[in-house]
């Protein structure tokens, strides 16, 4: 069974703001779905997020149908955006690792890093 791992490095900035991990969907319909649900995630994508708190990791097994995944928080600057990840198709588990980046003027911002 394939599996991918997400982990989420410690950090003091957004400690206590829950990023989202969203698996095949497409951004754009996703970002316009949270703005008409004013700041909820609509229904159709309640199968496709898995949350990661601060410093700790999530496991997604049997993902042979991800092709790609993007990172989704919710800010005291709005929502906030990662670039899509795409995800190869393999036989080989994947480790991916979450790094936040804090600016006094653009805010936090995060980046991914593929580990395996």
């Amino acid at each position: 069974m394939r599996e991918i791992k997400i982990k989420r490095k410690k950090s003091f900035f957004a400690c206590l703001i829950p990023y989202f991990c969203v698996v095949n969907c497409d951004i754009r319909s996703f970002k316009e779905s949270f703005e008409k649900g004013r700041g909820r995630i609509g229904n159709d994508f309640k199968d496709s997020i898995y949350t990661i708190s601060n410093g700790k990791e999530i496991s997604i097994t049997n993902f042979n149908t991800i092709t790609s995944f993007f990172l989704f928080a919710f800010t005291a600057n709005g929502p906030v955006y990662s670039d899509i990840v795409p995800v190869d198709m393999g036989t080989n588990d994947l480790e991916y690792w979450i790094e936040t980046k804090y600016h006094w003027v653009k805010g936090i911002r995060f980046r991914i890093h593929n580990i395996k």
